[in-house]
């Protein structure tokens, strides 16, 4: 259970910043996909994430839902593929 509440939160709110650079914003959001267990509100924050202006970043948390066994990650999954 790698999964800090703290760090989660931390990781999505750099990821969801757009004044942030884009590569920051990708890897936050793909370190968002390795936190386990896979809770919720990583989920939906990836799923925030998905919406991004910026293709890199949404591939980023494409990946990162990729593994969720959540059906909340299906809408974004749907919409991104």
């Amino acid at each position: 259970d790698i999964c800090d509440r703290r760090a989660a939160h931390r990781l999505a709110a750099l990821a969801l910043n757009s004044s942030n650079s884009q590569s920051s914003r990708s890897l936050a959001a793909e370190a968002l996909g390795y936190l386990r267990p896979m809770r919720r509100y990583i989920v939906r924050s990836l799923s925030r994430i998905s919406e991004d202006q910026d293709p890199v970043v949404r591939y980023s948390a494409l990946c990162g839902l990729e593994f969720s066994d959540s059906p909340a990650a299906i809408p974004a999954l749907r919409r991104l593929l």
